[in-house]
């Protein structure tokens, strides 16, 4: 069947494109658009520019059935969950592990720096043998890695085993974050623009929902099993993540300006020898000249990371990632501690039910997300006469940023420093969790769009500004608090979370002209036919737009 033909007998039953889950994205004639001056252009069924616009060929990402692509982003978001998870997967088992070890609770929490140091570093080394052997063998060796590091971990016990334990975790964390990384770049090249708002708030949903499992699940295991346990999980569970990515995998790349596949050579069709091209090792799947392509991905890794919209986005998500981060680290040792010591006295499996809290955050945030991130730009870009700018996605982030997380964020700190009952405690860190679920997905949406040739680079430069402030927390937390008191440390970052809108702000001010210095040339030319295209279609005059006016 050809693509055009798949698309229009998709259309019979699409009814308005309200959720990923429910519709696939078809095109109509030319003769059923009214406006003769996108003439040559496609659309959803429900009258939406598809952007991209996607080829004439089947093997198209953008031209895969909903149930592939589904299929896809499904195993993507399964393995963000259980990479995740395992990287913290002994949060609440830092105290029984001290005891084994014969070390403190604090040198024990080294090993969580040590896997979040590795996620860090991880997809900056991977992102370029993306280039080489494909996303998808990727993300299958990774996990194979982490299988072999948490079985690695679950055997390093007993006294002096703790130096083999960090080794493992640190190991684990190059691997861990893989899967988590790379799923930004899938999400862009398998869904059209209007429908990844939806799917970025899914995925940053189980970025965050995973951050707490692993805790959660620690907190039931250690009050009833040895903390090796915590581990033998994941071997479970990253293997069959591994499994999944090796049946239901497929290449998603694919060359937009000339619309093929990457490589001139011919995948197989068989689904074993299609496996084999895949995942052993992948090469096939790529285009040629890998060396160039190494060099090509670090470098515009460093132009991407350094440009001023991935800055000011990545410093917005750096710091309302940060609190979250710095929430979860706190709650199991406030809820630990005795009531002498202003805690609460919980065992772990107390611990582990109040992490429910900011799993109850999470869903809230991926419903707001799905409700909101799609449907709010979509109306502005209506209410504009059709007039698109993609900072119009950046505005689904004010209410968590400018409301929610702030005032959560002084919740917890005033929970703490009055010590009031436990339950004003899960409220906040519930508000700080959905604060950080709805404003991340968009500002990834929106950096991803402006670097729309490069999104593996993008999601591994903001992984890099999300995580690092993460591993630096329980460094500074504590001669922070004990500098200014915990009612201050809180109160501050309370009001660094209303500051940092004034970065959104400024790429509503001025994002235009932000992009206009931060675009690599290609990308430059194609924002500006872009542009002129969207005035045109909207009958907007090009001399009443200035940069950044919105």
């Amino acid at each position: 069947m050809s693509a055009h033909a798949y698309h229009v007998e998709e259309a019979r039953g699409d009814e308005v494109d309200r959720t990923i889950s429910a519709t696939s994205d078809t095109t109509k004639a030319v003769g059923d658009i009214s406006n003769e001056k996108k003439a040559g252009l496609k659309y959803s069924a429900s009258g939406i520019e598809l952007v991209p616009q996607p080829s004439d060929d089947p093997r198209d990402p953008l031209n895969w059935p909903m149930p592939k692509k589904i299929a896809i982003f499904g195993i993507m978001c399964f393995g963000t969950f259980v990479g995740i998870a395992s990287a913290v997967a002994n949060v609440l088992a830092l105290p029984v592990q001290a005891q084994d070890f014969g070390i403190t609770p604090e040198q024990a929490s080294y090993s969580i720096s040590a896997v979040l140091g590795g996620i860090v570093v991880g997809p900056v080394v991977l992102v370029a043998a993306v280039r080489v052997f494909g996303v998808m063998s990727c993300c299958f060796w990774s996990e194979l890695a982490v299988v072999a590091t948490s079985i690695w971990s679950s055997l390093s016990t007993g006294p002096g085993a703790f130096k083999s334990f960090a080794a493992s975790r640190a190991i684990a964390g190059l691997f861990t974050g893989t899967v988590q990384v790379f799923s930004a770049g899938v999400i862009a090249q398998i869904f059209f623009l209007h429908q990844r708002g939806r799917a970025f708030a899914i995925y940053s949903t189980i970025c965050m929902v995973s951050a707490v499992a692993g805790p959660t699940f620690s907190g039931f295991i250690v009050q009833y099993h040895p903390w090796p346990v915590c581990f033998w999980w994941t071997v479970a569970a990253n293997g069959l993540s591994a499994v999944l990515f090796f049946f239901l995998g497929d290449e998603t790349g694919w060359d937009r300006v000339n619309n093929r596949p990457p490589s001139a050579k011919r995948v197989p069709e068989t689904w074993l020898k299609k496996r084999l091209v895949l995942f052993f090792p992948g090469t096939r799947v790529v285009a040629p000249g890998k060396m160039n392509h190494v060099k090509t991905s670090y470098s515009v890794l460093a132009k991407v990371a350094f440009s001023p919209i991935c800055i000011l986005a990545g410093i917005y998500s750096l710091i309302n990632y940060a609190w979250f981060i710095m929430a979860g680290v706190q709650v199991p040792i406030i809820l630990d501690s005795p009531p002498s010591e202003q805690g609460f006295g919980f065992t772990s499996q107390a611990t582990g039910y109040f992490y429910f809290s900011a799993w109850v955050g999470a869903l809230i945030g991926v419903a707001y997300g799905i409700l909101i991130n799609d449907r709010l730009p979509l109306w502005i870009k209506h209410r504009r006469h059709g007039l698109w700018h993609p900072e119009y996605q950046l505005h689904t982030a004010w209410f968590p940023g400018l409301v929610v997380e702030p005032i959560g964020v002084g919740l917890f700190g005033a929970a703490v420093y009055y010590h009031l009952h436990y339950m004003v405690l899960a409220v906040a860190e519930a508000m700080i969790v959905f604060g950080a679920t709805a404003c991340i997905s968009p500002a990834v949406n929106y950096v991803i769009e402006v670097f729309k040739s490069h999104p593996q680079e993008v999601g591994t430069a903001l992984n890099v500004y999300r995580i690092a402030f993460s591993v630096a927390i329980q460094f500074f937390y504590a001669p922070w608090t004990v500098r200014v008191g915990v009612n201050w440390a809180w109160g501050t970052a309370a009001f660094i979370t209303i500051f940092s809108c004034v970065l959104i702000a400024v790429l509503f001010w001025k994002g235009r002209l932000l992009r206009k210095y931060s675009l690599l040339p290609d990308e430059a030319a194609e924002e500006e036919e872009l542009y002129q295209r969207s005035l045109k279609a909207a009958e907007v005059p090009a001399t009443t737009s200035k940069h950044g006016s919105h």
